[in-house]
């Protein structure tokens, strides 16, 4: 089996334009009462920490979230919702905590939604599970 980890790239460029459009996205859907089902195949751990060793090895987050993060520019609203929704898994100011695509569905769907997550990575599957309600 490939042993892709995402917690060595969690946060980096392609985590933002695919985050930022998950968001977006879901937020449009939402906009009418029909449940959602959101499916995700490749759902890694759920959550993961900046501060790790996996993401000081590569050091990814810097070029991503954190340099979103530490963004002072006007942004486009997507890319402020997004910001926000990626600080509201940290404390006020920091930025430790880093949400994968389970935890923003799991944040944006409603009671009637639901969520599906597959992850074949057995670490990663067990740190899902334990993360994930």
């Amino acid at each position: 089996m490939f042993s892709y980890r995402h917690a060595f790239h969690a946060g980096n460029h392609a985590d933002v334009l695919k985050h930022t459009a998950l968001v977006a996205t879901l937020r449009h859907l939402a906009l009418k009462d029909t449940g959602l089902t959101f499916v995700d195949t490749h759902a890694g751990a759920g959550v993961y920490r900046l501060d790790s060793e996996h993401a000081r090895t590569s050091g990814e987050a810097a070029d991503g979230i954190a340099r979103l993060h530490a963004s002072t520019d006007a942004l486009c609203a997507a890319l402020q919702d997004y910001r926000e929704v990626v600080r509201s898994f940290s404390a006020p100011g920091a930025l430790r905590h880093y949400p994968g695509s389970p935890f923003i569905a799991q944040r944006l769907l409603r009671a009637h939604d639901r969520v599906r997550l597959f992850e074949l990575h057995p670490t990663d599957s067990r740190a899902l599970d334990s993360h994930v309600r």
